[in-house]
């Protein structure tokens, strides 16, 4: 690896890549091409604003004047390759929700069953007997964690936002990080890891699921469920997936896929997916 300035020259499976670091943000090319972050392949092709505008996030907290998504050509994923990461992290960490939160709303949360964690818990019942411990990674107020424990799981959570973990620390006893993913640190070794309808907001999901197989017990499983097929094109949709491109970025990472749903919902797809390390 060789240092110059602000770049750093990477050796992947298509050769030498440099990949430029400046402000926070993370871009990948291979001399004037731009290189899908999750295979590699310089097959990409820009996307064009005026096929991204019909899509444009409604409910985004963020401009969309930095939007500027590429798509792979060979694994089938949409990136954005100029995604603003500081303030990301500012929204994630509090900006996501209002730092007042009223006692209304926190009844609610205390409320955990929703027809969603119904759904979850259903794909998830050939595994759930076996009990075991879970990380929850974007785990929110901790409700899905509170109806796992419920059934005799050791459970552990991973959150940004500082309202939800602080949440479900105080109100459901759950332990949990405030914080990222790529912050935590822990000797504990899992049964199951889940990630629920974020695996589309992170930076680098190759790094990610490479350090969740670490620290999977052998034959342990992972569960993610994300929307698919172009949901809304938004600043902290860092990547746009399909079915092609989820399978080839577990594949990569060394998990094989056990179980898999498609649901068709009225503003877009979405996918359950249950791998095994």
């Amino acid at each position: 690896m060789k240092s110059e300035g602000g770049r750093r020259k990477i050796t992947g499976e298509k050769g030498a890549h440099t990949v430029v670091k400046e402000e926070g943000k993370l871009n990948i090319y291979k001399n004037d091409d731009v290189v899908c972050p999750l295979c590699l392949s310089v097959d990409t092709t820009k996307i064009d604003y005026k096929d991204i505008l019909p899509r444009l996030s409604k409910t985004t907290r963020f401009s969309n004047s930095k939007l500027d998504y590429w798509k792979c050509n060979t694994c089938d994923v949409e990136f954005n390759i100029n995604p603003d990461y500081s303030e990301l992290n500012e929204l994630y960490k509090e900006r996501y929700r209002p730092k007042k939160i009223s006692w209304m709303r926190r009844l609610r949360w205390l409320i955990p069953y929703s027809n969603y964690n119904k759904r979850n818990l259903d794909f998830l019942k050939p595994i759930l007997n076996e009990k075991g411990s879970v990380l929850d990674i974007g785990s929110s107020n901790g409700k899905f964690l509170y109806l796992l424990r419920a059934r005799g799981w050791k459970v552990f959570g991973v959150e940004p936002t500082k309202q939800y973990a602080e949440f479900a620390n105080k109100f459901l006893r759950i332990k949990t990080f405030n914080g990222f993913f790529e912050d935590f640190k822990t000797d504990e070794r899992f049964d199951l890891v889940t990630i629920l309808l974020s695996l589309d907001h992170l930076r680098d999901p190759v790094s990610i699921l490479k350090k969740i197989h670490l620290i999977l017990n052998k034959g342990g499983h992972m569960f993610i469920t994300l929307a698919i097929n172009h949901p809304g094109y938004a600043m902290e949709h860092t990547f746009l997936f399909s079915e092609k491109s989820i399978y080839s970025l577990l594949e990569k990472t060394g998990f094989r896929v056990e179980k898999t749903i498609v649901y068709n919902e009225e503003a877009g797809n979405e996918i359950f997916v249950l791998a095994r390390k």
